[in-house]
C-alpha cells in the first residue's frame, strides 16, 4: 500500500485527511493536499496497528515513505482540541467512528476512543514530525 504518483491512498477513509485540511484552512496555513493526504494515511494506519492488527512492520515503511516524500507534519500538541472537534464534530464527543484498513487494505468502519485518538495525534507529530 505505498502511495502513488497521485497521492491516492488504498486502503484510506480520509476522515483525518479531511480533518486536518480544515484546521490548516482554520489557521491560515497553506499546506499541500498530497502531504496533508500522506500524513492522514499515517496516521490512519498507527489505529490499525492498534485495533486492527495491522502489521507494525508495514506501517513503519510507510511512515518512513510518508516522512521521505512529503516532510513533517506541522502539528502541535496546542492543535489537538480543535484537530479533534474537527474529526469527531464536536469536541465532548467520547470517540469517532472512522475508517481503518486491515492489511489487504480493506476499510472497516472502526470506532476509536478519544485518548487513542489522541494517541495517534502524538504519533503523527512525533513520528512524522
Amino acid at each position: 500500500m505505498k502511495i502513488d504518483r497521485e497521492y491516492t491512498i488504498p486502503g484510506s477513509g480520509g476522515e483525518l485527511a479531511s480533518a486536518l485540511m480544515r484546521m490548516y484552512g482554520q489557521k491560515g496555513l497553506d499546506v499541500g493536499r498530497s502531504d496533508v493526504i500522506a500524513w492522514g494515511y499515517a496516521g490512519e494506519l498507527y489505529i490499525a496497528v492498534c485495533l486492527n492488527d495491522y502489521p507494525v512492520q508495514q506501517m513503519r515503511e510507510e511512515q518512513y515513505a510518508v516522512r521521505e516524500a512529503h516532510g513533517v507534519i506541522d502539528l502541535d500538541c496546542r492543535d489537538y482540541d480543535l484537530l479533534y472537534s474537527l474529526l469527531a464534530g464536536s469536541s465532548d464527543a467520547v470517540g469517532v467512528c472512522i475508517h481503518i484498513p486491515d492489511v489487504s487494505g480493506a476499510l472497516h468502519d472502526t470506532w476509536v476512543e478519544r485518548q487513542l485518538i489522541y494517541d495517534m495525534f502524538d504519533f503523527c507529530r512525533d513520528g512524522i514530525g
